[in-house]
């Protein structure tokens, strides 16, 4: 199953061994560990799905900025998505070929977005994302393009019952050994506001051109899914309440502030 982290935590632990470690992936997923390896002096072997390391290197201190995570910014993405008028600036954001799959299915759902001011920062590139609100569409998520977007699958599926065609997500198992079961916690918290959806041992299907109402969302502790339906419940109709909300602050601790002020204007 193609996973950055592992990947990431064998190239790490090939520092530390004899001779060269290999990693080769079924998939290529995200090369942040790559990128910040080489910023710090290590040498590796990259080509298709396989990266290596040499044992023995000395990394080297930088000084480093680190762009915006885009997967966080998906959230606020998707709630751009979700309003034909919105027009969104979200400033220093990574720009990483690797990471930049949930811009391209957004862009193919309807949602309209610039790239600007980008730079490249020791291997990682950056910038700004201006995001102007469309008609929303409906997309099928399966093969590469689910193991690009493993972790803005649980918000793409959260929006998929106001898109006119809805969303199908294949592919995904990953998502069932999360923090939570993604797929479950997913489906569960949809139908609990009102939508049809059809839970899948590998994914999901949620028809589109449906209208949700407000629910007690379960978080199950997972940071992606409070989001996720925090990000949903924009469109609904009525109060929702998210069960272990604070669960965001795992990953994003300011994030239902940020959501109030963009939600404000």
């Amino acid at each position: 199953m193609p996973s950055a982290q592992v990947k990431s935590a064998v190239l790490l632990a090939g520092l530390f061994a004899e001779g060269e470690t290999w990693v080769q992936e079924p998939l290529p997923t995200r090369d942040h560990t790559e990128v910040a390896l080489e910023a710090f002096g290590a040498k590796l072997k990259r080509g298709g799905n396989r990266a290596g390391i040499s044992g023995g290197q000395r990394l080297q201190a930088i000084e480093a900025v680190v762009p915006g995570d885009v997967s966080s910014a998906a959230f606020f993405l998707c709630a751009a998505a979700l309003f034909p008028e919105s027009d969104l600036m979200v400033e220093g954001a990574l720009l990483n070929p690797t990471r930049t799959a949930v811009i391209d299915v957004l862009n193919l759902l309807g949602l309209r977005t610039l790239l600007l001011d980008a730079e490249d920062r020791h291997g990682e590139l950056s910038g700004t994302i201006r995001a102007l609100g469309g008609r929303l569409r409906g997309t099928i998520i399966d093969g590469a393009d689910t193991a690009a977007l493993i972790d803005e699958l649980p918000v793409l599926a959260a929006i998929g019952p106001c898109t006119e065609d809805g969303i199908e997500i294949r592919d995904a198992r990953e998502l069932r050994v999360k923090e939570s079961d993604r797929i479950a916690a997913v489906a569960a918290n949809l139908r609990a506001m009102g939508a049809r959806v059809e839970e899948r041992e590998d994914g999901l299907l949620v028809p589109g051109g449906q209208t949700l109402h407000g629910a007690e969302i379960q978080s199950h502790g997972d940071h992606r899914i409070a989001m996720a339906f925090a990000i949903a419940a924009l469109r609904a109709e009525g109060e929702t309440i998210i069960h272990g909300a604070d669960a965001a602050r795992i990953s994003y601790p300011e994030f239902f502030e940020a959501l109030e002020r963009i939600a404000e204007r």
